[in-house]
């Protein structure tokens, strides 16, 4: 990373922009969650879950969210949402004794999510990522599960985004991209899914997304699919899209060029 520090350094001033920001929110954040404990100290008991019995500035309680996207994915925005929250924090109610507790901003859980969307890599291959591995824009890694080697580029915007990370966490080329395993970014991650609503959403959501982006950004190139995910069975891309082969059959016998007979 020697010879990428003076590139990094770039983004300094823009980093010191972001700092100001971030100490911004965090001082709004400081406020909410002492106004929350003030307004809601009597109501502690009767909290079961984020929204339950938290009163607003004018007395009005605010309904607890429903989980109504249990049974549908998620929408392109939702995953922003929990991207943001990531980045924010937010306060929350602990679901088995009510006590209102501070979820605090996690950049580096932010950072892993977004860059395991954008390569459609497991958790596993993410925790794993060294500074060291890109090689600028290129690295290559050996997956944890398959044991296959993965080639890939990251895009103009997202190295950047890698540059400014690095500098921003003063981290070296022997640093870990994510400081935690992969069960830390699986509960970090269920607090924030929890607090939103959303039911059955994981780290693999994320593979996924990768998954369903790919496939409509290719003109639904099931194959090209299969091979950026390093899926050895077309059978297992299928289950990730949610394509059937019942869905297949029916789609294939409506395809009938017996005209030209």
């Amino acid at each position: 990373m020697n010879d990428e520090m003076i590139e990094m350094m770039k983004f300094y001033e823009f980093y010191k922009k972001m700092k100001a920001l971030e100490e911004s929110e965090e001082l709004t954040l400081k406020k909410t969650e002492n106004s929350l404990k003030t307004e809601g100290a009597k109501n502690d008991s009767n909290i079961g879950s984020v929204f339950d019995n938290i009163k607003t500035d004018g007395g009005t309680k605010v309904s607890k969210k429903k989980n109504y996207r249990a049974t549908r994915p998620l929408e392109i925005d939702e995953y922003e949402e929990i991207i943001k929250l990531c980045k924010s924090g937010f306060i929350y109610g602990e679901k088995n004794t009510g006590r209102r507790k501070r979820f605090r901003p996690n950049p580096s859980l932010a950072f892993a999510l977004a860059l395991q969307a954008t390569l459609g890599f497991r958790a596993s291959d993410i925790v794993n990522l060294k500074v060291e591995d890109f090689n600028r824009s290129k690295f290559s890694i050996k997956e944890i599960k398959t044991g296959k080697w993965q080639n890939r580029e990251l895009g103009e915007n997202m190295y950047n985004k890698f540059l400014e990370y690095v500098v921003e966490n003063k981290l070296d080329g022997d640093d870990y991209i994510y400081p935690n395993k992969v069960r830390n970014m699986q509960q970090q991650l269920k607090i924030i899914t929890d607090y939103l609503g959303y039911k059955n959403i994981g780290t693999h959501s994320f593979r996924k997304l990768f998954a369903h982006t790919l496939y409509e950004e290719s003109g639904h190139d099931i194959e090209l699919v299969r091979h950026a995910l390093n899926h050895s069975d077309i059978k297992t891309t299928m289950r990730y899209l949610g394509v059937s082969m019942k869905k297949l059959k029916e789609a294939t016998t409506k395809i009938d060029f017996s005209y030209m007979l």
